[in-house]
């Protein structure tokens, strides 16, 4: 790692100290990957040290807890009630209702480390989406629907193939559920109309249900 570094700073020191334009060619193609070579060391050690601390937590669902029920010490008026799925946690503010551009949506979002692509699609769609049944490949569908085929509407030559597999999609997806339950963090009062979509999320989404996850 040392020699990493040293050999990006003798690299920088010696095309800025030195005449460039006599310098021989090497030099800038040298120093430049040396640059990439320390950039690449730094990310590791970065890396290295958020996987240290994420296991020290108790991994990475316990340290995504952390954060929410650090949320809601800092704030007491916050309520969210909390649900896994196969790819992480789920969150729903109860203490009150949201617009995806609000600035304490980005700042909620910020601490809770929301996947980069679910913050765009929030934001471009001006939505909270939440799956609310099992991902076909998760239930062994061995196969999906071409996206000119899965988009609506389907044309008349298709018809016939999208409804058997959507026949054969909800049949599978029964004894799963998109989410399951974990607990409710925060002693915020509840908004009544959060707690009425929160209570359709539930039933739809099964995370109450005891069901496998998918």
């Amino acid at each position: 790692m040392a020699l990493l570094f040293l050999m990006l700073f003798s690299g920088l020191v010696w095309l800025t100290q030195g005449d460039t334009a006599l310098a021989p060619l090497w030099v800038i193609p040298l120093g430049v990957l040396a640059l990439a070579l320390a950039w690449v060391a730094a990310a590791s050690l970065v890396e290295t040290a958020q996987a240290r601390s994420v296991a020290r937590a108790g991994g990475p669902e316990s340290s995504a807890l952390h954060r929410i029920r650090a949320i809601a010490v800092a704030e007491p008026g916050c309520r969210f009630r909390v649900y896994r799925t196969p790819a992480g946690l789920r969150v729903i503010a109860l203490h009150r209702r949201f617009e995806p551009g609000e600035p304490d949506v980005a700042r909620y979002f910020q601490q809770l480390g929301t996947d980069p692509l679910y913050r765009t699609l929030c934001l471009t769609q001006r939505c909270f989406r939440a799956r609310l049944t099992p991902k076909p490949w998760r239930i062994e569908m061995p196969h999906g629907l071409r996206p000119s085929h899965g988009s609506w509407p389907v044309p008349d030559t298709m018809r016939a193939v999208r409804e058997q597999w959507v026949r054969e999609y909800e049949l599978k997806s029964r004894g799963y559920a998109a989410c399951e339950f974990i607990e409710t963090i925060g002693s915020g009062n509840v908004d009544a109309i959060a707690e009425k979509v929160c209570r359709l999320h539930d039933t739809l989404s099964g995370a109450e249900d005891r069901l496998p996850i998918a």
